[in-house]
């Protein structure tokens, strides 16, 4: 069953347009590393589900065999989600699906805030 993170409530942190940001996971069953040799992973946001994709994050393996992972969030991604002349905040719904030996399983899915930036130079 896939775990619901909702990064800005559960986590504290949203995402910001013009930010970038790298989050590792690690993957584990009955508290045993899982080896994640030969998976890949799929990262969509959609403003709703169901509705067209409008991002494709970056998923990548840090250390297979001891089930680390890292979600990156780049700069454009948020301009991308939010345009550059918006002053609102946003909400998305995303998940991400890793996919090993052929069988796919969504790990987290939940809803992800983009902000617009403060500061630009």
């Amino acid at each position: 069953m896939p775990y619901r993170f909702d990064f800005s409530r559960r986590y504290g942190r949203a995402f910001y347009r013009g930010d970038d940001k790298t989050i590792s996971f690690y993957s584990s069953e009955d508290g045993v590393a899982k080896d994640l040799t030969g998976a890949t992973f799929l990262a969509q946001v959609r403003a709703n589900p169901g509705t067209p994709v409008l991002l494709t994050m970056t998923v990548a393996l840090l250390d297979a065999p001891a089930g680390t992972w890292r979600l990156t969030w780049a700069a454009a991604d948020g301009a991308t989600l939010l345009g550059a002349g918006e002053t609102m905040p946003a909400v998305y719904w995303y998940d991400i699906q890793r996919t090993l030996g052929g069988v796919v399983t969504t790990l987290l899915y939940g809803q992800l805030e983009v902000l617009p930036d403060i500061s630009r130079a």
